[in-house]
């Protein structure tokens, strides 16, 4: 996953709808919600950034644990000394 501008477009379109919906529903907040909007929009791609890094350790610990691991093959024994015929 990238910070494409598809990703970053959906998130802001969240974000609105988010930051417009508790403009409504806290009518005492909405000086807050009015003056942390564009600090919200602007960390878009960052916020989308950390997303992508914890989905991303999230899918690989779930892929190594799905994986049955190979079993090593036993290594050969080998005498510590070498027999001179």
């Amino acid at each position: 996953m990238k910070c494409s501008l598809k990703t970053m477009v959906t998130l802001a379109a969240t974000l609105l709808a988010a930051l417009g919906a508790a403009y409504v529903a806290f009518p005492a907040a909405q000086g807050f919600v009015v003056a942390s909007a564009p600090i919200l929009l602007a960390l878009i791609c960052p916020v989308t950034m950390i997303v992508m890094m914890l989905t991303m350790r999230g899918h690989g610990a779930n892929a190594a644990d799905a994986k049955p691991k190979a079993e090593m093959p036993a290594p050969r024994e080998t005498p510590d000394v070498v027999q001179e015929a």
